[in-house]
């Protein structure tokens, strides 16, 4: 059996990555781990985990929108290395997940963590909560993996 894919990183938040090269250039401040576009709208990157039956997790690399106040507080805990200090921020979902079709917009709470990125927990009812919440079998992993690559999983891919 091939190697299963258990990670997928989105590279901008939908809005930003529907942009041409120029437009993106002009109107966005891109970071690792911040985003912002038209200086009137903030994003986080973080981690939303779907537990797998092994033991192990699907993780979707996504991006948050959060309020100019959250998104600063999250820099100046960031930059000064108090992550771990930091409350959940509410935010929303800024990447359609191609397995779920709520995903867009959905209402989400981001955990800090001066380990990692912050994890995701999705709020809103549907499967993708669900699927947070109980998890997926292997044989659902196999069925993602198809909706993603098509018949031949493959590597880490990046969106």
């Amino acid at each position: 059996m091939t190697e299963l894919a258990r990670d997928i990183a989105m590279q901008f938040p939908d809005d930003i990555w529907r942009l041409d090269g120029v437009e993106r250039y002009l109107r966005c401040r891109t970071f690792s781990e911040f985003c912002t576009l038209d200086e009137s709208r903030y994003f986080l990157r973080a981690i939303l985990p779907v537990p797998i039956e092994d033991g192990d997790a699907f993780c979707w690399g996504v991006w948050v929108e959060v309020s100019r106040q959250d998104h600063d507080r999250y820099l100046k805990a960031y930059s000064a290395d108090e992550l771990n200090e930091l409350e959940p921020i509410k935010g929303c979902l800024a990447n359609e997940l191609p397995v779920y079709e709520e995903s867009l917009g959905a209402p989400v709470r981001l955990m800090p963590s001066a380990d990692q990125r912050p994890d995701v927990v999705v709020l809103q009812e549907g499967l993708l909560a669900t699927e947070q919440q109980v998890g997926i079998t292997l044989r659902r992993l196999e069925e993602i993996n198809e909706i993603l690559f098509g018949d031949e999983p493959g590597e880490d891919e990046e969106f």
